[in-house]
This record gives structure tokens, C-alpha cells and sequence, in this order.
């Protein structure tokens, strides 16, 4: 039996001043395409910003009138992500590094969609940035640019409303010599 192939590229940008991140995607199969991009205010590490990203593509390719319906003839659909970050590939393989609540959240419902739906899910890590001239690294470039976008300006809105970047020393273990630790304390 043939497969219907939909590939989904999937990036984050992410701030460690601010916690800001943006994502982005950029999706097809044999005759639809549909790309997106967003802010995601709620990640607390870049691999938690993937993750999310990610997550929020699939679901809201769920969304999409052709795309959605491809995915909802379940075994007959492959669903090829395309992700530079090695988390996300073990989170929608099964595996569980360590994510703050609201990433859990998103994964387990691209798992409840993925065993609603039963579409195949295939998740291929690449190198992004690689700097050769070919359609992947254009739609890697996209997806960068776009989700950098979105990471700006709500990493803009956040240092308008008063979140600061303070250094809290903090020893490592065993070690003598305290080092600045990053926190993000919102001032009032």
C-alpha cells in the first residue's frame, strides 16, 4: 500500500534573556502546501521552544481543510516531521526528557490526535544552517526567519511591560566559585 506523504518542517527561536520564543512551519504533501508562525510565550528552555513549535504545527495542521482531511484517513497518511532539535524527536518517539508542564501538555495531545486520527508519524532530525543552496535549507531559512520574527517582538513586548534579566549567584557541585545564573524576575 502507497503512502500519502505530508512533510512538516517545524523550527523555534528562543531568547534566554526573556523567555520569548517564536515558532514556525511549513508544511505539504503531493498538492497542498501551508506554512505558519506564531509567538510562544509559555517555554522556559530552546528545547521546551521546539517542542512546542512542533506540537502547535501538528495540531494546527489538523485545522487545515486538505491537510486535516489527509491526516484523518489515519494509517494511509505519514506524517514526515522535519526538526533540528534532537528533543523532539525523542518526545514524539515515545521517549520523555525533561519538559515544563506546558510542553507535556501539548505533547500529549499530538499523541491523543495521532491515535485519533492513526496517521503514521516519522520524525527525521537534520543539521540546519548548513549553508548549501537546496529547497530544505530555503524552507529551514523561512522557518528560522519566521519564528525570529515572532520571538522579537514578544521579547520586545515583554521588556515594555518590565521583565528584566536578573544574575542570582549560584555554586555548581563542587565547586568553590559562585557563578551568575540567569532569572527572569517581571518588575513591578
Amino acid at each position: 500500500m502507497q503512502l500519502e506523504n505530508i512533510t512538516l518542517f517545524s523550527d523555534a527561536s528562543f531568547c534566554y534573556q526573556t523567555h520569548a520564543a517564536g515558532g514556525a512551519y511549513w508544511a505539504r504533501n503531493h498538492e497542498t502546501k501551508a506554512r505558519g508562525a506564531f509567538a510562544i510565550p509559555d517555554a522556559r528552555k530552546p528545547h521546551e521552544a521546539e517542542v512546542l513549535a512542533t506540537c502547535r504545527a501538528i495540531l494546527q495542521l489538523k485545522n487545515h481543510l486538505e491537510l486535516g482531511a489527509a491526516l484523518a484517513r489515519g494509517p494511509q497518511t505519514r506524517l514526515i516531521v522535519v526538526v533540528d532539535c534532537h528533543a523532539v524527536k525523542v518526545v514524539l518517539e515515545g521517549g520523555s526528557p525533561p519538559l515544563d508542564a506546558a510542553a507535556r501538555r501539548a505533547v500529549k495531545r499530538v499523541r491523543a490526535y495521532q491515535q485519533q486520527a492513526g496517521f503514521v508519524l516519522q520524525v527525521n532530525q537534520v543539521k540546519s544552517h548548513r549553508g548549501t543552496e537546496t529547497r530544505r535549507q530555503w524552507v529551514n531559512a523561512w522557518c528560522d526567519d519566521e519564528a525570529g520574527k515572532h520571538m522579537r517582538a514578544l521579547r520586545h513586548t515583554r521588556f515594555r511591560k518590565g521583565v528584566v534579566v536578573t544574575l542570582k549567584p549560584f555554586r555548581a557541585a563542587g565547586s568553590s566559585r559562585a557563578r551568575a545564573s540567569p532569572r527572569v524576575a517581571a518588575s513591578n
